[in-house]
């Protein structure tokens, strides 16, 4: 398949971005010899070229509404109302509702079909408030299918993913931020719906894209993608931690139970605690699976310029230990502006950020993904923390706290959802300090790596996920298929998985994984071929 972005500024960048995530293989072409085209922004004349275009047969999403594509599916209102829902109308994705933000265009519709529609709250017995205003629509023109974004798609996924800017120091509302500290936080201040913050909401609106791009391809392409983990993986845990000036005795122990019981496991170290120990101490350590990233706090409320300082002098001492200077995590959520801080990280050549931008469990994005700026996308990855510890023990997040028994069972739980139906990573972070503390979080974390371990779920530190993640964004994979097979030549191996839809052109695919969540069949491409026929029974995931 050949595929075209449409637009200008970031946004063209950040929707290649979300095809890249979601492992799509196409080649990228010129709109005119594509046969997908994702419209991110575009002027009256490039519009009424794309429309040609899928009269002539291609298939063009327009991922924003625009006036003359709407006139497409019927008549736009004279007004707009802020809907905070919409409904998808699909079996392929495990949820049912998904946030939307404006801009927000509504017609009364007249032609195509509805993939989602508005809705003003959930329904309850005898009163239903989903609207007949789609959110998102398709229909077939001439040779080709057309389909309309009625929401401002790109918007909505980055602010799911990085928050609004105006929580934050460089914004009006400054007044929100509580004693005088920055925190990421902020930047998610009245973000998410309550009765929604426990699904991953920037995941499904990309698979929502790939499920519409599957859609508009039923008759012509079966869509494979890279799959997210080395295969048959379909979920990972993360063991990580934050060192926060503990003794150099309390560190090592909780170091020594990990290597003991064959955890690795990444630790954000503050600059004070990385000076405790000599080359030597922290290549023993590194050489039997404790990874080290870099813990930041220059103060509660620092300027960019102490910030940038802060991080400038750290690295220096990083580096005089043979210590590698890659990731990083902000202490009590330090966030230095909504830019600022992202320009901080990557001008001290900084490559990933594990940072906590909700309170609740659930919500975060779990693979890495690129951060933005005003200036356009950086080169900085944030990997979002899943949960932490003491966020869930103590008193301390606004939430319900949970005894040490409940937490371990949640973790489990959670495991098990995103193992099984939302295969999004597990990162939950565990501070070295309450590992043998009153709440002795050490049995919590043996108990999860072992309900990991027995059901075929790696535990990896950040280093270990991250370089299997850098090797996933270089793979590269190109395919033919004919009645009976799909063939597939390039980085073929056994670790390197494809996902393709169940069904295709009425076909089964007779592999042996089956992703309940998302509809699809995993399978390795160390044979480079898959038959389109069932042959083996399958083992659902």
């Amino acid at each position: 398949m050949r595929i075209s972005f449409e637009g200008v500024s970031w946004r063209k960048q950040f929707v290649l971005d979300i095809i890249r995530r979601l492992g799509i293989i196409a080649k990228i072409s010129d709109s005119k010899q594509s046969e997908l085209v994702l419209v991110c922004n575009a002027n009256e004349k490039k519009v009424e070229e794309m429309i040609d275009h899928a009269k002539n047969g291609a298939s063009v999403i327009f991922l924003q509404p625009q006036q003359t594509v709407l006139k497409l599916f019927g008549s736009e209102l004279m007004y707009t109302y802020h809907f905070p829902l919409m409904q998808i109308n699909c079996d392929s994705i495990p949820v049912t509702f998904l946030q939307t933000f404006p801009p927000i265009s509504l017609i009364k519709q007249k032609y195509g079909d509805n993939y989602a529609n508005f809705a003003y709250d959930f329904s309850v017995s005898g009163e239903n408030y989903t609207t007949k205003y789609p959110a998102i629509a398709w229909k077939d023109v001439g040779s080709g299918k057309i389909c309309v974004f009625l929401y401002d798609f790109v918007a909505t996924v980055l602010l799911l993913l990085q928050g609004w800017e105006f929580f934050t120091s460089e914004g009006n509302l400054t007044p929100k931020l509580k004693k005088g500290i920055s925190r990421a936080l902020h930047l998610a201040d009245n973000l998410i719906n309550s009765q929604l913050s426990e699904i991953p909401q920037a995941f499904f609106h990309e698979l929502v894209l790939l499920d519409i791009i599957r859609k508009m391809f039923e008759s012509k392409d079966p869509v494979p993608r890279i799959w997210y983990y080395p295969f048959p993986y379909t979920n990972v845990l993360l063991l990580n931690g934050d060192s926060d000036n503990l003794e150099k005795k309390k560190l090592e122990k909780s170091w020594d139970f990990l290597v003991k019981n064959h955890l690795p496991y990444t630790m954000y170290t503050m600059v004070d605690d990385i000076t405790k120990f000599s080359t030597h101490q922290l290549h023993y350590w590194m050489d039997k699976g404790i990874d080290f990233g870099f813990h930041y706090f220059a103060g509660q409320s620092p300027s960019p310029e102490v910030m940038f300082k802060h991080l400038i002098d750290s690295r220096k001492i990083f580096l005089s230990k043979k210590v590698e200077f890659v990731s990083c995590r902000g202490h009590s959520l330090i966030w230095v502006g909504w830019d600022s801080q992202i320009k901080i990280m990557q001008d001290a050549q900084l490559c990933y950020s594990s940072n906590l931008l909700y309170w609740e469990p659930g919500v975060s994005y779990g693979f890495p993904y690129y951060l933005y700026t005003s200036a356009g996308k950086s080169t900085v990855q944030e990997l979002q923390v899943f949960t932490s510890d003491d966020i869930n023990l103590f008193n301390k997040s606004g939430r319900l706290p949970s005894k040490s028994d409940v937490y371990e069972r949640k973790l489990i739980a959670w495991l098990d959802v995103n193992q099984k139906l939302y295969y999004q990573p597990l990162n939950p972070i565990f501070h070295p300090h309450y590992m043998f503390s009153q709440q002795n979080t050490s049995e919590i974390i043996l108990q999860i790596a072992s309900y990991a371990k027995s059901s075929g779920i790696p535990v990896m530190n950040h280093k270990m996920f991250f370089k299997w993640w850098e090797k996933r964004q270089n793979i590269k994979l190109d395919y033919q298929f004919n009645d009976d097979h799909i063939e597939f030549s390039g980085m073929i191996a056994d670790d390197i998985g494809i996902a393709i839809s169940e069904k295709w052109q009425n076909k089964k695919i007779p592999e042996t994984i089956k992703l309940e969540g998302t509809k699809e069949i995993l399978f390795s491409t160390k044979s480079g071929k898959i038959f389109l026929k069932r042959r083996h029974s399958e083992k659902k995931f």
